[in-house]
């Protein structure tokens, strides 16, 4: 961990990043961490989750079946399967002032989805490899790390276009978003290991700030925007 600008940053390494998911857990508070109900999932291969706080449902992204599955997260109970999100999802993100999921697939696309009637609005190619993702809700910001071409894309969330190209100097992985400052951290580590670091970008001008060193193979980022 380390600080940047008063704002507190947590990577995760290969070590503890990897994990396979086959139940869903429920945890009444960040502190209490008490498991409240569990989802068998079965061998759909479930990859990501994102939670829709505003109406109580959450989505999860399966590889096998290529689709997102929607819950009620007071129920637990399945409410709606959307299809045609790409083969082999693997990145969700959304934007609950617009109402718009973002998923990234292994086929080079992000697809579009209307939070509150399910529908695909579009479906676009973003680069080679993209693999996360994350939305700044204050700009109406899609971002999306592509690590085959090492850059970010940045989309505009009114209209569905590519406005800028961020270029990443080595393995761009997960990010996530400030929106407080408006700051955006990627972690990245090159095929050999030997770079390791996060960058720091201006969501305002699209542009690289710094890169911290970090340790091996950071894969996972998250941010505190209140500290």
């Amino acid at each position: 961990m380390f600080n940047f600008l008063r704002v507190k940053v947590t990577i995760f390494t290969a070590a503890i990043f990897f994990f396979a998911i086959t139940t869903l857990g429920f945890v009444k508070t960040a502190k209490a961490e008490d498991v409240i109900g569990t989802i068998e999932l079965g061998g759909e291969g479930p990859s990501f989750a994102v939670a829709d706080p505003t109406n109580n449902r959450f989505y999860i992204a399966t590889n096998d079946t290529d689709n997102l599955l929607k819950f009620n997260s007071i129920t637990k109970e399945q409410v709606a399967v959307i299809d045609t999100v790409g083969n082999d999802p693997n990145g969700i993100a959304i934007n609950d002032v617009t109402r718009r999921l973002y998923v990234i697939s292994h086929t080079n696309i992000v697809t579009v989805v209307d939070m509150d009637t399910d529908a695909v609005l579009s479906q676009y190619p973003v680069g080679d490899g993209p693999i996360g993702i994350g939305v700044n809700t204050d700009l109406n910001r899609i971002y999306i790390t592509n690590k085959q071409d090492n850059n970010m894309v940045v989309i505009d969330g009114a209209t569905d276009q590519i406005i800028a190209t961020i270029p990443i100097a080595f393995g761009p992985r997960f990010l996530t978003v400030n929106p407080e400052t408006n700051l955006l951290y990627v972690a990245m580590f090159s095929d050999d290991g030997l770079n390791n670091a996060v960058a720091v970008i201006d969501a305002n001008t699209n542009t690289v700030l710094t890169e911290i060193p970090v340790g091996l193979t950071p894969r996972g980022i998250a941010v505190n925007p209140l500290t």
